[in-house]
């Protein structure tokens, strides 16, 4: 863990880069804010030939990185041919997108029992607005229906909002947002975690 000292932005960029040349690392992941500059700067040296895989997890916005990026890891494969056309970045990958199929449940045995399944998903309530083509709202009353043994809670979206009172199942729980120390026990009780769409949160 490298903390930067607190200095101006040129010299905090001086000195990631300083520390990058002396170590020997087979690749940099780069998992920042879409307008971080600090290591744009710094690994734009030429003299630093670690290859540099940046993830793309805020393609809905303006981001920084282009210029340095060797691999660009995408979370939708939509992706793909803009960023090959209006990046010029040749060379991507794909995380695993959103499942939108409910096979992956009759699959899973919690302890070789068929006993309750406990499912999570988390993210910001704007990531799980619907589009023309991904409804997660409607996927996961469409999981509640079909098993009677899972419980769905959904974090980040109340109970109280649009979507979740048109969306209602006796299985399926909207906690709203919750501080990370609600977060972290409820993550404990749970078996399965289920990514939102049609925008993930990583």
């Amino acid at each position: 863990l490298i903390s930067l000292k607190h200095q101006p932005k040129l010299q905090k960029a001086e000195e990631l880069k300083q520390y990058i040349a002396n170590c020997d690392y087979n690749y940099i992941v780069l998992h920042t804010n879409p307008n971080e500059v600090i290591p744009v700067l710094a690994l734009s040296d030429e003299n630093i030939k670690t290859p540099v895989l940046v993830l793309k997890h805020a393609d809905h916005t303006f981001w920084l990185g282009t210029t340095i990026t060797d691999i660009l890891i995408q979370i939708r494969e939509s992706n793909i041919s803009l960023d090959k056309q209006r990046r010029n970045i040749s060379d991507q990958s794909v995380l695993p997108i959103p499942l939108k199929s409910t096979d992956f449940i009759r699959n899973y045995q919690k302890d070789g029992h068929n006993d309750q399944i406990n499912i999570i998903s988390t993210g910001s309530l704007y990531k799980y607005t619907p589009n023309e083509n991904y409804n997660f709202y409607e996927e996961i009353v469409t999981i509640a229906k079909k098993h009677s043994n899972v419980k769905i809670n959904i974090v980040g979206v109340d109970k109280t909002s649009a979507f979740a009172k048109q969306y209602q199942h006796p299985n399926i729980n909207y906690l709203g947002v919750l501080n990370p120390e609600e977060l972290n026990q409820i993550e404990n009780q749970m078996d399965i975690f289920l990514e939102g769409f049609p925008l993930p949160s990583f």
